[in-house]
């Protein structure tokens, strides 16, 4: 049967000529297949139907064949031919380099001006992703002051050069994690205005702030914080996370250091007697450090997870917190508590920089043979507040800040009435009243 003949069946027959005419050309190149229909007699049409190879490409093999003496073809190439220069990816990769943030329009602009040399920006973001680049969102470390890396140094030198067990430091940190929009990609269409094109934003992002604590074979609970953190709160969230309940259990009253951050709610007098009351804590900590704190690549684990999840209340995403710290596996926040010497270290190399971006490729570091000289660095008692269980935590600057009474309220309208804005005066006259907490009291009333 020749081709003619099976072509004419036409009709139902047709995707099953098809396959007939790829098993008979199956051997045969593309050009081998579309010469062989070519000399039979058929059509550049038919032979885009037989083949599904495309027009412009079955014309421009005929032409060869016949321009060449009647020779099979290689393959023509396909598209418009590469624009090259010597050199050009070299120049592409060092103006990239220069400037994170050029267009494509932009080094075409350049290439052409400095080199007298024609490219098209599309060509220029192909040779850019064979290179290796992606666009994509800026790496982040944190920006850090001239005094602020001579302190991490200082930091670094006399923790690695005290006699603080490490693997006794109980890390905390506080971190803040929001409800996203929905921005996963989407087929769209112009005109499409079904549900399923629109990403549904809130005015205002829900967000969830929560503490957490992590040390070697320990794990807080993770206490959910209600708005903004204050001293009287912070003590309230240390007590519900139960950690120096359990870590007193564990090591014995005093036998571990809890570390924080230098928040103001973390370093006041109304919260360093609390903490100082049941737990020894570590008095100094660099200013801008969260790539010192290990807790920090928890945090940075669980916000990623939840980027794959589709929460939509507030509650569901405590509750998806709460499931992936809890999920979080001992070994992997033991081997992130025993980074904290290398961290040490490597801040040491960088000289104070941030270590953010090595951190990235690895939480472990090879001790550092380089080693920084400090100035005034910090003793133990200077690093340390050891604990003391005789300290009296209800001073009159925390009872202050209880809620005011009705009758208090009463009480310091009738005291103003009297002396007037005279704090001092008004408050000796009260009960466990700083002058500052009536003062402010005052004003609240007033507006």
């Amino acid at each position: 049967m020749s081709g003619d003949d099976i072509y004419m069946w036409g009709g139902t027959h047709r995707k099953l000529i098809n396959v007939l005419f790829f098993l008979m050309f199956s051997t045969e190149t593309r050009e081998e297949a579309i010469i062989r229909l070519h000399l039979k007699g058929f059509s550049n049409n038919r032979i885009n139907t037989i083949t599904k190879i495309r027009v412009p490409r079955i014309k421009a093999t005929i032409d060869y064949y016949y321009a060449n003496g009647l020779t099979i073809p290689t393959s023509p190439t396909n598209g418009r031919p590469k624009k090259d220069m010597p050199g050009m990816l070299t120049i592409i990769t060092a103006l990239t380099i220069q400037n994170r943030v050029a267009s494509a329009y932009s080094i075409s602009q350049t290439l052409f001006a400095n080199y007298n040399f024609s490219i098209s920006p599309a060509t220029i973001n192909r040779r850019r992703h064979q290179l290796g680049f992606s666009y994509k969102p800026p790496k982040v470390k944190q920006r850090l002051t001239e005094i602020q890396k001579e302190n991490r140094k200082k930091f670094a030198y006399s923790m690695l050069n005290s006699n603080i067990d490490f693997d006794r430091l109980i890390f905390s940190d506080e971190s803040r994690f929001c409800l996203d929009s929905d921005n996963q990609l989407r087929w769209l269409r112009k005109g499409d205005t079904d549900d399923g094109c629109f990403a549904l934003q809130d005015k205002f992002t829900c967000s969830v702030m929560v503490f957490g604590a992590i040390g070697i074979d320990y794990k807080s609970k993770l206490v959910v914080c209600s708005g903004n953190v204050d001293a009287v709160e912070y003590r309230d969230i240390i007590t519900k996370s139960g950690l120096y309940t359990d870590l007193n259990t564990k090591y014995g009253a005093g036998n571990f250091i809890f570390v924080q951050d230098g928040a103001p709610c973390h370093t006041s007098n109304i919260s360093t007697a609390f903490i100082q009351k049941r737990m020894s804590f570590l008095k100094n900590w660099p200013a801008n450090s969260p790539d010192l704190n290990p807790i920090e690549h928890i945090w940075g684990a669980i916000k990623r997870i939840l980027k794959t999840k589709k929460i939509t209340t507030r509650q569901e995403l405590i509750d998806m917190v709460n499931e992936i710290w809890n999920n979080f596996p001992q070994e992997a926040i033991n081997r992130l508590i025993q980074s904290f010497d290398g961290r040490l270290r490597t801040v040491l190399d960088a000289n104070g920089e941030s270590i953010s971006d090595i951190l990235r490729s690895s939480i472990h570091h090879v001790p550092s043979s380089v080693w920084c000289q400090v100035i005034n660095p910090l003793f133990f008692d200077d690093l340390v507040a050891v604990y003391d269980p005789t300290l009296n935590d209800n001073t009159l600057e925390f009872l202050s800040k209880r809620p005011w009474s009705y009758e208090e309220v009463q009480q310091l309208i009738t005291l103003v009435g009297q002396f007037g804005r005279k704090w001092n005066i008004v408050a000796s006259r009260m009960v466990n009243r700083t002058s500052i907490s009536c003062a402010n009291k005052y004003k609240s009333l007033v507006k």
